[in-house]
């Protein structure tokens, strides 16, 4: 990425801008600049303000933009030995220390959570919450995550606000991701190992707890115009397939128990079995179609490529946007090594967050 020209600050030679230069745009699709201005007075003060949550809440440091001369910089916040610490001292030491950490992660925030606005995204209270499960199945439990968490001292709705920032990117990278016809093609005829397929058969179940339940049922099913499906969907105790009136889809010898199977494959299309005994309970099949061995056509797992190329694309994407949203934005910092600091990783991307890395 071009180093950025450095600017002086009207009126205050204390600070320095990164300022911006004409850059390329997205060649996966078009992006509206995001300007992210956090040189106006308004906008310093929340940096300010945002920066000095951190700084209480999760260890983290605070920074003044530009020229700001706070009037808390001068309060104490602690003494030793007689001798004053104050809330300036604090803000330096923790810029030191983690400043362009604490930086980046504001204006990465800023500038997602200004894009996911202006698209229109939002966050469900049950996508967050699958974030976070997820975030704990990483460290084992949501037990050991809130443990992991306060042995850092970090608040689990800092963590939550993070992951949900992390998933607000997802969202904006799966806009800008694209796959086209020739790249779908492509990949299938590059692993047709992966779609090649034994024989398979396509089936209706009914199951039943007891086998008085299903006896009656298949004396039902001899009755002329019996609906399979609509029995299955009414009366099947089968979870997995009863709302789709007992459809197994397509599968092969091995997918499900012998027993099922070999019942299955046995009927020709349009024939229903006896009742057979299985692991959960008594079954009814009836047989709909069966298919030979062989590679499954293009049309059959069209949608299925597309969706591992569009999860293969999306991280490449997130940086790809993060880097260049990152790259129009405007940022002032007084601090001469901070900005230097800061400068060095405009253009890398952390990965996304783990316990302890708010």
């Amino acid at each position: 990425m071009r180093s950025r020209p450095l600017e002086s600050c009207a009126g205050s030679p204390a600070c320095s801008t990164l300022g911006e230069s004409p850059k390329p745009t997205f060649a996966r699709g078009a992006v509206r600049p995001v300007r992210a201005s956090l040189a106006t007075p308004s906008a310093a003060a929340r940096l300010t303000r945002g920066l000095l949550i951190l700084a209480l809440a999760a260890g983290t440091l605070g920074i003044s933009a530009c020229g700001d001369n706070l009037p808390e910089d001068n309060r104490v916040v602690a003494t030793v030995n007689g001798k004053k610490i104050t809330h300036g001292d604090l803000i330096r030491q923790l810029e030191q220390s983690r400043g362009p950490a604490a930086v980046m992660k504001l204006l990465d925030q800023q500038l997602i959570e200004a894009e996911a606005a202006r698209r229109k995204l939002t966050l469900s209270d049950a996508e967050r919450d699958a974030g976070l499960e997820r975030a704990a199945a990483r460290v084992g439990s949501m037990k050991d995550l809130k443990a992991k968490l306060n042995q850092l001292g970090i608040p689990l709705e800092a963590y939550r606000q993070e992951i949900a920032t992390d998933l607000l990117l997802d969202k904006i990278a799966q806009q800008e991701v694209k796959v086209s016809e020739e790249e779908i093609k492509q990949y299938y005829g590059e692993h047709q190992e992966e779609f090649t397929k034994g024989p398979r058969t396509r089936a209706r179940m009914m199951m039943f707890r007891d086998q008085s339940s299903a006896e009656a049922v298949l004396t039902a099913l001899k009755e002329p115009g019996a609906d399979f499906a609509g029995l299955a969907q009414n009366l099947s105790e089968d979870d997995a397939t009863r709302s789709a009136g007992g459809d197994m889809g397509y599968f092969e010898k091995n997918d499900y128990a012998t027993a099922i199977t070999e019942a299955a494959f046995a009927l020709k299309p349009g024939q229903i079995s006896g009742i057979v005994k299985a692991p959960d309970g008594w079954v009814i099949l009836k047989a709909e179609d069966h298919k030979a061995a062989g590679v499954m056509p293009l049309e059959e797992v069209r949608d299925q490529i597309l969706q591992r190329l569009k999860r293969d694309k999306l991280q490449p994407m997130r940086d790809e946007w993060l880097v260049q949203a990152r790259d129009k934005a405007s940022l002032r910092i007084r601090d001469r090594v901070l900005r230097e600091a800061v400068r060095a990783s405009l253009g890398y991307v952390k990965p996304a967050p783990m316990p302890g890395e708010l």
